[in-house]
């Protein structure tokens, strides 16, 4: 094996440690990524569709640029679990500052620009538009981004439900002493 096919497996067993990391190796395995033979950029675009459960993927050629879109199923769940308008939801606001933390180094070097979609009309409807152009050269922090937000959304995800139920229990409680009263 030559020093350049080392250099190339090195990158892809990088990129699985990171799913490793974020317990989600067996992503990998449902996109059929099992060696590490392949250049990073062969199989990028399967990484990124491991990273999430929704992606899509355009170019423009006129402007020359790429238009991504990601959204996981946790994304989803927490746009749904309120019951107040997502642009008055204070858990809205928390995501959005999260996104803007973990979406900012991806951006520093140029070449990425993104926007949060905050929908809950249609499945996926919810997501990240991601702009990039020639002068793109995050991949891996853009790959790793995308697994802490799909992680830190199943975790509030979580939080919220518990939340909710002690609040429906507390209202189960609330409502007959109304009544005694």
């Amino acid at each position: 094996m030559d020093y350049e096919s080392i250099c190339c497996s090195l990158q892809t067993v990088r990129a699985a440690r990171m799913f490793y990391e974020y317990g989600k190796l067996d992503r990998l395995l449902e996109q059929n990524i099992t060696n590490s033979e392949y250049d990073l950029y062969e199989i990028y675009y399967d990484l990124l569709y491991a990273a999430c459960d929704y992606a899509s993927f355009g170019y423009n050629e006129n402007f020359e640029r790429g238009h991504w879109y990601f959204s996981f199923r946790s994304m989803m769940q927490y746009g749904s679990l309120h019951s107040m308008k997502l642009s008055e939801n204070p858990y809205i606001r928390n995501a959005e500052r999260m996104l803007s933390t973990e979406l900012y180094e991806c951006g520093c070097d140029g070449g990425m620009g993104w926007s949060y979609q905050k929908k809950i009309s249609s499945e996926w409807s919810s997501g990240l538009i991601v702009e990039t152009d020639e002068y793109f050269s995050s991949e891996y922090r853009l790959l790793e981004a995308l697994l802490a937000i799909d992680e830190w959304y199943a975790d509030e995800v979580q939080k919220l439900e518990i939340l909710l139920k002690k609040e429906q229990a507390l209202a189960k409680r609330y409502v007959p002493e109304l009544e005694a009263a």
